[in-house]
């Protein structure tokens, strides 16, 4: 020993003389079962940092702080790594927090915090049923995977086999014997059962896995967005899908000691975590600094509560904060999100209705924040393979830059965009064709986009079975974008690039097996921002009765709500098939359904950029779009027009109104 750790021994011994006098002893803890789920901390758990010198190592060594914990009454639960920190069990909650008062005044202790519980917001399945649709011979469930048309996956380069990064999934432990996954993911520890066989109880992390890197081109399943990449695997949550910040900060810690040879041979760069925490932890934040000081990007998500609140790792400085997005761009509905005056989110990614691996060998749709940073996780190890000199800071920049622009959040943020961040330069146009009168997204039908001022066609494609289609396309001021299938009216509309590198159209086709009327309404292009969605209930009203009709309250008039829900599952898309044989006047209305009480806030339908589409037997009869004003809080009532059942003439109104002037069979 020398002569300074002798001497940091001597005031340990000093300090650990005067907690016994001032402190009641109390018999050593024994071990708890399972962390509770959403508690907030773990009961009478501490987590504290000794002071450590760069030379000599820590300033304790394990068996003189197993000596000092078991006088104050506490015992040593788990050492870190490298015995930089400890996590140490009282029998109580009260004497786990008098005894942080004493600790945090000690000269060789650097913290002291709680051991907190993750605040988990579950990521069930999204409760959309699953078709059992042919997409690709290679990849059968790959026209699932809504996000690989989102991020142009299909437009970017072939993913490259040199300079591939692996990719750490710190979670739930992966299912390293799903067929998509086998033989790619090496096994790191299990720190839930403290073991190296962390295999995945709960779903998540599989999930996440198999987002960021499953097998492609295996005629089976899904595919990653970087199969190439391998995975390890580093399991820190039960099978309840929770953890404990110093389990987190121990995997990290694990993460961070691990070279090429615990991955087969691929440099461990990228780190992926799906669980949060209300505060912050100084464990945690240590490690995420040292990995990133290593070069490594610690990619977390930003947590499912719907929140402006700071949740940890995702607001750690170092680590790059993923919100979700749904399939128009708009933050869903559970994503939690940052502000201009308190920025913490890094970027965005879709994560709603993800379809991915699980455990026992399935496939399943879920939801959250740790889809999105699954998805980040992927196109992040793509660009770093591609351009394996890019510095930590210029790879997060890369990616922030080229992404897309997102709605739905209170300041400019971008959703990730694999093409543009592989060098693409390309306007990224998309969307999605439904079926105009039914619930479905429409496949087969032709996408055709012209210069609008030429007339020169700069793509052409068909829909896949999910219904995008994607396009990459030259710099122009004004777009034709047009949709047709066999059996459907044929549908069209102009576009405008602004300044914008992307658009997003939605189109819906109504079907020539209509009746006489048809009336579609959807929101064009992105939703409109407001929070967390927003549902628009299309109306019949008869003016001499009044009764009014709607798709919810049942009616003779084959009202019928369609495609488009947003990530809250309600619709965004609205149709009306009126029969000619019913007779009299209809009025046409629109209302945003704001219940009792409102969930939706004051945001009106004013500006929302909703339109209307008008048919009659079979015919093109008119757009609308809804009008600018009034804006007043209650302006939230849009009066299309009046159809004439017995004439067969349409009366165009387009005006707003209030609650107060609307018909009252209606629900303000």
């Amino acid at each position: 020993m020398n002569r300074n750790a002798g001497m940091k021994l001597a005031v340990f011994i000093v300090v650990v003389a005067l907690l016994i006098a001032n402190m009641p002893s109390a018999k050593i803890a024994s071990a708890q079962g399972e962390e509770p789920v959403n508690a907030g901390y773990v009961p009478g758990e501490l987590i504290v940092g000794v002071i450590t010198d760069s030379k000599d190592g820590p300033a304790l060594k394990a068996e003189s702080f197993n000596a000092a914990a078991a006088q104050i009454g506490a015992s040593v639960a788990d050492i870190a790594l490298d015995e930089s920190s400890y996590l140490i069990r009282f029998d109580s909650d009260e004497e786990a927090e008098r005894a942080i008062g004493y600790l945090q005044q000690q000269p060789w202790v650097s913290f002291v915090e709680r051991n907190q519980a993750a605040t988990v917001a579950e990521s069930l399945p999204a409760g959309k049923e699953v078709s059992p649709l042919y997409y690709n011979p290679s990849d059968p469930s790959r026209f699932l995977e809504w996000q690989l048309n989102k991020i142009m996956y299909y437009q970017a380069p072939a993913p490259v086999s040199t300079n591939v990064p692996c990719i750490v999934v710190i979670d739930t432990g992966v299912a390293y014997n799903h067929v998509d996954l086998q033989g790619k993911v090496y096994r790191g520890k299990d720190f839930v059962s403290n073991d190296m066989y962390p295999m995945d109880l709960h779903g998540r992390g599989t999930h996440m896995a198999g987002i960021a890197a499953a097998k492609t081109n295996n005629a089976v399943g899904i595919a990653g967005i970087s199969p190439l990449s391998k995975i390890l695997a580093i399991r820190v949550a039960n099978a309840n899908g929770s953890g404990t910040a110093w389990k987190v900060s121990q995997g990290i810690q694990w993460a961070n000691s691990a070279g090429a040879s615990k991955c087969g041979g691929q440099v461990p760069k990228i780190y992926v975590l799906g669980l949060s925490f209300s505060n912050r932890s100084t464990a945690i934040t240590n490690q995420v600094n040292i990995a990133a000081n290593k070069g490594r990007l610690v990619i977390a998500a930003a947590g499912n509560n719907n929140s402006s609140v700071k949740v940890w790792p995702g607001a750690e400085p170092k680590a790059f904060g993923v919100a979700a997005t749904e399939e128009n761009d708009r933050r869903t509905w559970f994503s939690n999100f940052d502000t201009a005056a308190a920025p913490w989110v890094d970027i965005v990614a879709p994560g709603y209705s993800i379809y991915s691996t699980l455990i026992g060998g399935k496939y399943d749709l879920m939801d959250g924040t740790a889809m999105s940073a699954a998805v980040v996780a992927g196109v992040a190890a793509r660009v770093w393979s591609k351009y394996p000199n890019l510095t930590l800071a210029q790879l997060r920049s890369k990616l922030q830059n080229t992404g897309d622009p997102a709605q739905g959040f209170p300041r400019v943020i971008k959703r990730v965009n694999l093409y543009r961040a592989l060098g693409g330069t390309k306007i990224t146009l998309q969307g999605r064709i439904f079926n105009g009168p039914n619930s479905e997204p429409l496949s087969g039908a032709n996408v055709v986009v012209k210069n609008a001022a030429t007339g020169q066609v700069v793509c052409s494609t068909i829909t896949r079975a999910n219904g995008y289609y994607s396009c990459l396309v030259p710099k122009s001021t004004k777009f034709q974008v047009s949709a047709s299938k066999t059996g459907y009216r044929y549908q069209t509309k102009t576009v405008y690039l602004g300044t914008s590198s992307k658009l997003n159209i939605n189109l819906a086709l109504a079907s020539n097996a209509a009746g006489s009327w048809e009336v579609v309404i959807q929101w064009q292009g992105w939703q409109p921002y407001q929070s967390p969605g927003r549902e628009m209930d299309l109306w019949l009203v008869e003016p001499t009765t009044p009764t009014c009709y709607s798709a919810w309250l049942g009616n003779n008039y084959n009202i019928n709500v369609t495609t488009g829900a947003d990530s809250f599952k309600f619709g965004q898309t609205e149709g009306i098939i009126v029969k000619e044989a019913e007779g009299g006047l209809m009025d046409v209305w629109v209302s945003i359904w704001d219940g009792s009480p409102s969930p939706w806030g004051d945001s009106r339908i004013t500006g929302s950029g909703l339109e209307a589409v008008i048919y009659h037997n079979n015919a093109w009869v008119g757009r609308l779009f809804v009008p600018g004003t009034p804006t007043t809080l209650t302006s939230d009532n849009w009066y299309l027009g009046q159809i004439d059942l017995d004439n067969g003439t349409w009366t165009k109104v387009n005006q707003i109104k209030t609650d107060e002037q609307v018909p009252a069979c209606m629900n303000k």
